[in-house]
């Protein structure tokens, strides 16, 4: 599994451009564009959480395949 800094990259991406619409649409007075950046803006959030998940993920396995190898390595270095 690929770490989540790309996930997390696009999704701040998508949140500051959902911002730039959000507003552009405010300034506009155009109710459709200020909802597609409202939509942009969730969507980024969502695509940041993702992100955050895949590296919490990767931090546990990563934990769990260290003491995985720590139990195996004590095994093999405490053999008769």
């Amino acid at each position: 599994m690929k770490d989540g800094k790309n996930d997390r990259a696009r999704g701040k991406a998508k949140e500051i451009g959902g911002n730039v619409q959000r507003k552009l649409g405010e300034v506009l007075s155009d109710d459709e564009l200020k909802a597609k950046g409202e939509a942009n803006i969730d969507k980024g959030k969502t695509q940041n959480a993702v992100g955050k998940v895949k590296d919490a993920v990767k931090d546990v396995g990563d934990a769990v395949k260290e003491k995985v190898d720590d139990i195996t390595n004590h095994k093999h270095t405490h053999k008769n």
